[in-house]
């Protein structure tokens, strides 16, 4: 049984199993023309899904989809995915990019009562933990932080050097070494609220959304 106590100690939010966000890793341009590993911003990178703990300890770590890839794409295509689309107790939580489902709490888009901005405050409070992961991994890992550069190898390379310093990250919370990961910082960047179509809306997480926020934010 999951136990939900730490996250809840964060800033209320009750059954988080954990906290959900995909970074982008710059990268040296693959010799091919291939355009895949170009993100958003226009440059190459590889996409890294993380799911943490309220630790900061990585629970789940992808980090080999091509930088191009929509953070929703590479959710849907993760073991992640896979894995909680039949959970029956708690959710992750996600920022605005991603679709609410009952496994995936996300902000309220435009918060009108006290308790959907308490909801709002809570689930920022409590996300933000992953974005202070990343930073505390890319502090230990300079490689990794961009002042240097991008990553000068292959996207299948980057990859498992990132892949490698996750799982550094991981032996040092677990030996001990934690009080580096909770320095705050600010969010890696402020996400945009995904624009979902009528098809893609989940009207049961959506209900579920609303029985969190009366039962615990009112």
């Amino acid at each position: 049984e999951p136990s939900f106590e730490e996250f809840e100690r964060v800033a209320g939010f009750p059954g988080v199993l954990g906290v959900l966000d995909c970074v982008q890793v710059a990268i040296k341009a693959p010799n091919s023309e291939d355009s895949t590993y170009v993100n958003k911003k226009g440059f190459h990178s590889v996409a890294c899904q993380l799911v943490c703990d309220a630790r900061g300890l990585l629970l789940s770590t992808e980090t080999h989809w091509p930088g191009g890839l929509e953070d929703t794409m590479v959710l849907e295509r993760s073991a992640v995915h896979k894995h909680l689309q039949d959970n029956k107790e708690g959710w992750l939580l996600g920022d605005g990019r991603y679709p609410l489902r009952k496994w995936l709490m996300t902000p309220v888009e435009r918060p009108e009562s006290p308790a959907e901005f308490q909801y709002n405050l809570a689930h920022v409070a409590t996300h933000e933990i992953v974005d202070r992961t990343f930073r505390a991994i890319q502090t230990r890992f300079r490689c990794l932080d961009g002042t240097k550069g991008y990553l000068q190898y292959s996207p299948e390379k980057s990859s498992s050097i990132l892949l490698a310093c996750c799982v550094l990250h991981n032996i040092s919370l677990q030996s001990g070494l934690d009080a580096w990961t909770l320095e705050r910082t600010e969010p890696l960047e402020q996400p945009k609220i995904l624009d979902q179509k009528p098809e893609d809306r989940d009207s049961e997480a959506e209900e579920l959304r609303k029985q969190i926020i009366h039962k615990h934010f009112s």
